[in-house]
Formats: C-alpha cells, structure tokens, sequence
C-alpha cells in the first residue's frame, strides 16, 4: 500500500504543468507584460521603490510598484493604480507633449509622455484596460530616448490572452 501511494504521489508531482513562461508578466484578467531578450526581474528594495516614487511625482497617487526590470543601461517600473481613476493620473501627468490614444478595441486606452530630467530620458505609459490600471514608468542611464521607450514598443508589449 505505502509503494501504491508513494508510486501515485510522485506520478502527480512529475505530471503537474510547470511550464511557467518567464518572458511574460501577468498584470491581471488575462493581460500579460512581455519581456525583453536582455531585460530581467530584479528584487524589489527600498532603493528602487524610492526611485519609483519619487518619478511618480505625485504623492496622493496609490499606484505601488509591482514589478522591477532591468534591462541594457534602463530600468522598467511596473506599478498598478489603486483607488483612482485613468483620468485622475491623466491630469497629474498632463504635459503640452503628452500622445493619448487606445489600444485595437474600446476597453483600452492609454496615456504616454517622455521627456528628459537630470540627465536621464523617462517615459511614463498609463494604460487601462477594462476598467483595470497599469502605470509604466522606463528610465534610462542617458538622456538619449531608447528605441524600447517609444510608444509602439511599449504598445506591443501588452498581450491579452
């Protein structure tokens, strides 16, 4: 009887899927982020949570950080908004060269700025999809804009399965 058991325990452990995809981010309902060649996770520290923060640039705003990624000389910020709304950011993230515009269907639109501060190019990226917030802020070592911060590039990262 303890083989039979020991022989069905170890059949189930072996034939459970762990086909886990690292290349992609579940976010929520489906949507995925997807990841770069080069890009990694990276342990979320307080430093980096600070760095997060303090781009944000708005205090009231509850969006906390939810992933970190590195990627060839920038540093990717995932955070997803909590107890606001799209229009809410929108409006604290205003700028003359702010691009609005939605993804294929209706449920989605989003907001995009990049621009130069203390010598780094920073994009912010707020999308919403059914209702539902993600706030990406891509930050690099220079201020020369990466190909990886413009707009289609990001656009196409977010998968709905």
């Amino acid at each position: 009887m303890k083989k039979i058991l020991f022989l069905l325990l170890f059949t189930f452990t072996f034939s459970c899927s762990t086909d886990i995809d690292e290349s992609k981010i579940f976010l929520f309902n489906n949507i995925y982020f997807q990841l770069e060649n080069k890009e990694s996770f990276t342990e979320l520290t307080k430093e980096n949570t600070d760095l997060y923060f303090n781009l944000i640039d708005n205090n009231d705003l509850q969006a906390p950080l939810y992933k970190y990624i590195t990627g060839d000389g920038y540093q990717l910020f995932i955070g997803l908004p909590i107890a606001t709304d799209f229009n809410s950011i929108k409006n604290s993230i205003s700028d003359e060269s702010i691009v609005s515009g939605s993804l294929d269907d209706k449920s989605s639109r989003y907001v995009y700025l990049n621009f130069n501060k203390d010598k780094k190019n920073i994009t912010k990226y707020l999308l919403e999809i059914d209702k539902n917030l993600v706030y990406i802020i891509l930050t690099s070592d220079t201020d020369e804009k990466l190909s990886v911060s413009e707009i289609e590039n990001i656009t196409k990262r977010i998968i709905k399965e």
